[in-house]
């Protein structure tokens, strides 16, 4: 018999120890959205929708394409195309006031000009010229057509053209020196002519 004692305690089995890992949950990896079969897009049509006019066939086609590329909804499509307009409605006339503006400056100014070139032109006789351009067109049009006339070249800025001034005032000048009538009684040369001829009968 050896000397060796024996234990008579029961022996217990060692465990090895594994470390837990605690499971992080993830918002998706490029795996999971490789793994992941994609949602098809429910077809919207976009016929109904009211495009820009004077767009062409295939233009209309491409914002159509870009409306199902963006997965827009045939609302949120139409709230795009409204907006667009509105926008652009807002800019055209934007650009349409300025443009006035920009015409009614340079108009002014057009006229103040030609104004401070009659002056010039005509110095202390400006009253008197001006009063033989009244002349003028009181002598060779009717009442109601000389009003209307008068009217005409204020709006068109023809009343304020150093030429045309310089020429209604010449024709003024001759009326009321007697040179010239309204064309009732002008002597063409004919009357003296031939004065029974039917040539003279108006």
């Amino acid at each position: 018999m050896s000397g060796t004692i024996e234990s008579t305690e029961p022996v217990v089995p060692v465990v090895p120890v594994v470390p837990v890992v605690p499971v992080m949950e993830n918002s998706g990896t490029l795996i999971d959205e490789a793994m992941t079969p994609p949602v098809e897009a429910v077809s919207v049509s976009y016929d109904e929708l009211k495009f820009q006019d004077g767009l062409t066939t295939e233009e209309v086609q491409v914002q159509k394409d870009l409306f199902k590329s963006l997965g827009l909804s045939l609302e949120a499509a139409g709230k795009w195309l409204e907006d667009r307009e509105s926008v652009k409605s807002t800019a055209a006339q934007r650009a349409i006031d300025e443009h006035a503006a920009k015409q009614k400056t340079e108009w002014s100014a057009l006229q103040e000009k030609n104004k401070t070139e009659i002056k010039t032109m005509f110095g202390d006789k400006l009253t008197e010229k001006m009063g033989h351009v009244v002349s003028a067109i009181d002598k060779f049009l009717p009442k109601e057509d000389a009003e209307s006339f008068k009217v005409f070249q204020r709006e068109s800025g023809l009343g304020n053209h150093p030429q045309f001034i310089k020429f209604m005032a010449g024709i003024g000048e001759l009326v009321s020196e007697g040179k010239i009538n309204s064309g009732d009684n002008i002597d063409t040369g004919t009357q003296r002519l031939y004065p029974n001829s039917n040539m003279n009968l108006g």
